[in-house]
């Protein structure tokens, strides 16, 4: 059996031990009500672990993780997985990713992510 975060071998439990003393004063990457990309927390750990961990946790494969150009590029290096399956694990829209399955690239354009809130925002006021 292997523990569901982190995948080390277990024996009886859902979590290593690792994983659980790890969160317990940290960030959970599991708690889906809390996650979002654009409010990374920075005190917690750095922001490309925890997407790492995110990923890692959906059960989606990437090497590194890094971000580009301040908050506006992330970009997914050994992540050869569809656009649908990295948006929902990273909770943004999948128009927002370009991938290259050939080389395992992706780009997650953050400013666009932001910008299609923005105006799912707007849209929902004027139909108030």
């Amino acid at each position: 059996m292997k523990c569901s975060v982190c995948e080390n071998y277990l024996r009886g439990i859902d979590t290593c031990k690792f994983c659980s003393f790890e969160w317990a004063t940290s960030y959970n990457p599991c708690l889906d009500e809390e996650w979002d990309i654009l409010n990374i927390d920075e005190e917690e750990e750095w922001r490309f672990k925890q997407i790492q961990d995110r990923l890692k946790y959906k059960g989606i494969d990437c090497l590194i993780v890094l971000d580009w150009f301040g908050d506006n590029i992330i970009l997914l290096f050994g992540c050869n997985d569809h656009n649908a399956r990295i948006a929902r694990a990273l909770d943004v829209h999948e128009e927002c990713i370009v991938n290259d399955l050939e080389y395992g690239v992706v780009g997650i354009n953050l400013y666009k992510e932001k910008m299609i809130r923005n105006r799912e925002v707007l849209k929902d006021d004027e139909e108030m």
